[in-house]
């Protein structure tokens, strides 16, 4: 079996053992979840300049989300805990930051800002991130949380940065179980069990071919990991699918019957989206799996447009 066959064996294996854990329902709740704030949110205004032109324009502000380079840094302002941006901006955070001019801080406004005797503006704001000024990566994913346009609803997602590609992910995937290389989020959890995960290994053969070609030419291995990897599974169509953005792949939909313990047997279908990254030699894997108490079209249309929008950073 060649590299790639295997490499989703191991990706399968891991989502499957972690997907089909079925003793409690899911509830999620946010002062549990301790996830990578840069990994959950989308940001309103990419610069100081956009937000202090809404702030003029008297647009609605609160509650939504800026990025802005600091100017300076005033701890001890009469305004309080001050970081300058922009030609009149002030946020104030309740509490004092590591940060010095030149470092980009991602916030949300709190409160509506109102202006100053000496018309500049105040706000109120918490800090959602701190980017160092030579932390180059981090503002290279800032800059593509920025530019990344998506069909969902302005707000109802978040852009997710994996390596060199960019995703939209609506909210309602709730991240759970994610490993290196490996990400993975759920819709349900419970009696009814609905995940995704964006796989991302690294091809160890040096002769192995990571690009297109190499994986069609494997597709018939390919076909058989996916349904080797359950009690009884079985690929029931493929096709070869290309984002509006370019990034071309095999598109699988396979259906699983895997048994769970002596009595207990669990029914399903799913995606799995396969694409090379052929920059730094990886395999991705984009898989939408569900119980089949769950209607197969209340995710497949998400999951369609999230695979859809897969875009390779710049």
């Amino acid at each position: 079996m060649k590299r790639v066959a295997k490499v989703v064996i191991t990706v399968l294996l891991l989502l499957l053992l972690s997907g089909c854990d079925l003793e409690s329902e899911y509830e999620y709740h946010e002062e549990q979840q301790e996830e990578s704030v840069e990994e959950n949110y989308a940001i309103d205004f990419e610069d100081a300049e956009s937000f202090e032109q809404a702030l003029n324009d008297g647009q609605d502000v609160k509650g939504k989300i800026v990025c802005f380079d600091v100017n300076a840094y005033k701890p001890n302002s009469v305004l309080g805990i001050n970081c300058w941006s922009g030609e009149h901006l002030n946020f104030i955070s309740e509490n004092e930051l590591e940060v010095e001019e030149g470092d980009c801080i991602v916030g949300r406004v709190t409160e509506k800002p109102k202006k100053t005797m000496i018309d500049s503006w105040k706000i109120y704001y918490e800090v959602l991130e701190i980017i160092p000024k030579d932390n180059q990566e981090k503002v290279e994913n800032i800059s593509n949380k920025k530019d990344m346009e998506s069909s969902f609803e302005k707000g109802t997602y978040k852009v997710e940065n994996v390596k060199n590609f960019s995703f939209a992910i609506p909210n309602y995937w709730k991240e759970e179980g994610s490993k290196n290389e490996y990400l993975q989020y759920y819709a349900k959890k419970g009696e009814k069990v609905v995940m995704l995960s964006i796989s991302y290994p690294k091809e160890t053969d040096k002769n192995y071919d990571v690009s297109f070609e190499g994986l069609y030419d494997d597709n018939e291995n390919m076909i058989d990991a996916i349904g080797g990897m359950f009690t009884d599974g079985d690929v029931i169509d493929y096709e070869i699918f290309e984002s509006d953005y370019g990034v071309k792949g095999i598109l699988y939909h396979f259906t699983y019957s895997q048994k769970i313990d002596w009595l207990t047997k669990e029914k399903g279908s799913g995606y799995c989206f396969c694409f090379p990254s052929e920059k730094d030699r990886r395999w991705f894997f984009v898989t939408l799996l569900y119980t089949n108490n769950v209607a197969s079209d209340e995710y497949r249309e998400d999951y369609m447009k999230i695979i859809s929008e897969i875009k390779e950073k710049q």
